[in-house]
């Protein structure tokens, strides 16, 4: 017979895991902030016309 899982698991305590996980998150926030100002700088570009030779 299978032993029940506990209704409401511990939380994990705060450790390496957690802030190698926040540093990962933070660096993907950059990295999209940095793709969406590109996206925008090209949106401008195409609106005004502007083609490169």
């Amino acid at each position: 017979m299978d032993t029940p899982r506990p209704a409401n698991p511990a939380p994990n305590p705060p450790g390496i895991a957690d802030d190698a996980q926040v540093r990962a998150w933070l660096k993907l926030r950059e990295e999209m902030a940095e793709l969406h100002a590109r996206l925008v700088y090209l949106n401008l570009l195409l609106a005004l016309g502007v083609r490169r030779a």
